[in-house]
């Protein structure tokens, strides 16, 4: 579906284009309150996926230059360096590279929605970006949940 349909009757038109803003602001909206579900450790994943599919469509829709790709390959990146110091030098230096990582990734995420414009003005693009915040916000929030479960089996096999 595109943003501002076009109709015949200038009425309609104008009619047509704020329902599709206020769409748009619904579409931010949910997007949010998904990601408030999605930043629930484990139990929000399914929310955190559909959180990128909303986002997208939105994106897609008002023309908002975004790739999720290099955060994804952040991700993945950083999670094998993580499990890496996680083996070699322990839990503690993990959550404070984990510190680290999350400054830097707050920072990439924040100056990429300074620098980005999309085409079309979203009334709610601060809602659309705070769900993707959260989204986002759950695989770091996962990490130490994963490390401390780890850390508890380890122990366990120990004894």
């Amino acid at each position: 579906m595109t943003l501002l349909t076009t109709s015949s009757d200038p009425a309609n038109a104008s009619r047509d284009a704020a329902m599709d803003f206020i769409r748009l602001a619904d579409q931010s909206r949910r997007c949010f309150a998904l990601g408030m579900v999605a930043a629930v450790p484990v139990f929000g994943l399914p929310a955190a996926v559909e959180v990128a599919r909303l986002f997208t469509a939105v994106a897609r829709e008002t023309g908002e230059p975004w790739d999720h790709r290099p955060f994804a390959a952040g991700f993945v990146g950083s999670w094998a360096l993580l499990v890496a110091i996680y083996a070699t030098a322990g839990l503690t230096w993990a959550y404070g590279f984990l510190g680290l990582e999350m400054v830097f990734f707050g920072w990439l995420f924040a100056s990429r929605v300074r620098t980005r414009r999309p085409r079309i003005e979203n009334p709610s693009r601060r809602w659309l970006y705070l769900g993707l915040a959260l989204a986002y916000g759950q695989v770091f929030v996962l990490v130490p949940v994963v490390l401390w479960v780890g850390s508890m089996i380890q122990s366990s096999l120990k004894r």
